[in-house]
């Protein structure tokens, strides 16, 4: 059987009023049960009744402002996690590498910066590997340490192993590429541009997580029926009154909210505004331009712009997962 307490529980908080009300019918009956008087009380009643009651509402403001300062703590507000006023100028100043990682993950990042180096002549296809880059001279101005860390790559005697640069590939990502990915991520994250929920995922307080409520209303429904039997007044029926509604409002536990994104994070925006100030323009011949669209257009600019890499990219030669000949039984 269900208990009362976890039916309350089940209640929202919008619909407490329903069994408060039941709550105070209850006593309203049973103080017609008992013939209470019309007057306030004894004076040896009184004092308690209007302690008890003092007690109870102290209690609760107490409760309810802990709990608001918890959830306030908790679950930041939808208006202060919502930029007020987008970054206007990002989209012209944020490198390509970024645009394409907030495009299309860590492949729209490396298949732009790749792009750019090819562009700049800093790396060209192996003429027997195409899935190889090898170094043909130095980074261009601007392309970051991941650029720099991309062509001492591929100026090693291996070169730049394309489908090696994917983390789910069985071939080792290098540690450099992984460490400036990394950084790319954490830097993009510290400028708020990820996508992150604006309040936490949804979790519930217990109720009474606090031992005070607990041991105020314990005591006063012990005391209500004896203070109702000797002597049913107005006073008695204030305090249980007051017991009731503190059971009923503190007893509820306190639910987060259900999470929420905001739309579209700034990420989004800025991918979206950059979209709209480059479009792909064949006969590009800036390096850092056709790394922008790229980074934003991914293969559509890639196929007008470097055929080739697009060549590669199609046949599936880049950031895709090889199986391992010693392993794969042709399934």
């Amino acid at each position: 059987m269900i208990s009362m307490s976890a039916l309350i529980a089940r209640l929202p908080s919008s619909r407490l009023w329903i069994p408060l009300l039941f709550d105070y019918g209850l006593v309203i009956v049973l103080g017609m049960a008992l013939d209470a008087g019309s007057g306030w009380g004894t004076p040896a009643t009184l004092p308690v009744a209007a302690g008890l009651v003092a007690v109870a509402v102290a209690v609760s403001v107490v409760e309810i402002r802990l709990r608001r300062a918890y959830l306030k703590q908790a679950v930041p507000s939808a208006e202060s996690s919502v930029p007020t006023q987008r970054p206007w100028g990002l989209p012209a100043q944020i490198n390509p590498a970024d645009l394409g990682f907030l495009a299309n993950g860590d492949r729209g990042a490396l298949l732009s910066m790749i792009a750019w180096l090819r562009a700049a002549g800093t790396l060209v296809t192996d003429p027997q590997h195409r899935h190889v880059q090898v170094a043909a001279a130095a980074a261009p101005r601007g392309a970051g340490p991941l650029g720099d860390a991309l062509r001492r790559l591929a100026g090693s005697p291996e070169g730049l192993y394309l489908p090696g640069l994917n983390p789910l590939s069985h071939y080792a990502r290098p540690d450099v590429v992984t460490r400036e990915m990394t950084a790319l991520r954490d830097r993009l994250a510290s400028r708020g541009l990820l996508d992150s929920t604006i309040w936490q995922a949804p979790s519930t307080t217990p109720a009474w997580h606090r031992p005070w409520p607990v041991a105020v209303i314990a005591f006063g429904l012990a005391v209500a029926p004896s203070l109702l039997v000797a002597d049913a007044s107005a006073a008695s029926w204030a305090m249980l009154l007051a017991m009731t509604a503190m059971l009923t409002w503190t007893g509820h536990p306190a639910t987060l909210p259900t999470p929420r994104r905001s739309t579209p994070t700034d990420g989004q925006w800025v991918v979206e505004q950059a979209r709209r100030q480059h479009r792909i323009k064949a006969g590009e011949t800036d390096p850092r331009a056709i790394a922008v669209l790229v980074a934003l257009h991914g293969d559509d600019a890639l196929q007008q712009l470097d055929p080739e890499l697009h060549e590669i990219v199609r046949a599936g030669l880049f950031y895709k997962l090889i199986p391992d000949p010693l392993f794969d039984n042709g399934w």
